[in-house]
């Protein structure tokens, strides 16, 4: 029995390394697999852009039918790439939003969310759109840059 719970222990252990290593740490062949997410939403809104490498789908409503897509460029992509290799994985989830309007209507509801090799999943607490916490935003601009695009 004690052989079985320390191969159980030792699997999930090594399981989780990858979930611990930080963004920069990811060489680029895993970041092939990588999506990005970013969503912003109220109560009469919704809209969500995924990033992968290879295009950009933007959701226009909850039931996500409404889609808009689009190839990315290799240059594009690369500069995600390169935003997201400066955030700290690890304090994604604890990041906190510099502004509250979202919690008085005055301003969309916004996540971030990044998946790593389909599995792995990262997200961000809620913060105000437009308005997302400093150590994401040049990854944010550039993400909703390109879904205007």
């Amino acid at each position: 029995m004690k052989f079985f719970f320390t191969a159980f222990l030792l699997i999930l252990s090594n399981s989780s390394c990858v979930f611990n290593k930080s963004i920069s740490e990811h060489n680029t062949k895993e970041f092939d697999t990588l999506e990005i997410i970013y969503t912003q939403f109220s109560r009469g809104f919704f809209k969500e852009i995924h990033i992968e490498k290879s295009k950009i789908t933007t959701y226009l409503n909850y039931q996500k039918t409404e889609i808009k897509e689009r190839k990315i460029k290799y240059k594009e992509w690369k500069k995600c790439v390169s935003f997201l290799r400066k955030i700290n994985k690890n304090k994604i989830s604890k990041l906190k939003s510099p502004t509250n309007n979202r919690q008085t209507d005055k301003v969309h509801y916004a996540k971030f969310t990044i998946i790593l090799n389909g599995k792995s999943k990262i997200s961000s607490p809620d913060f105000d759109h437009g308005f997302p916490p400093d150590s994401i935003k040049p990854l944010i601009d550039f993400m909703l840059n390109l879904s205007n695009t």
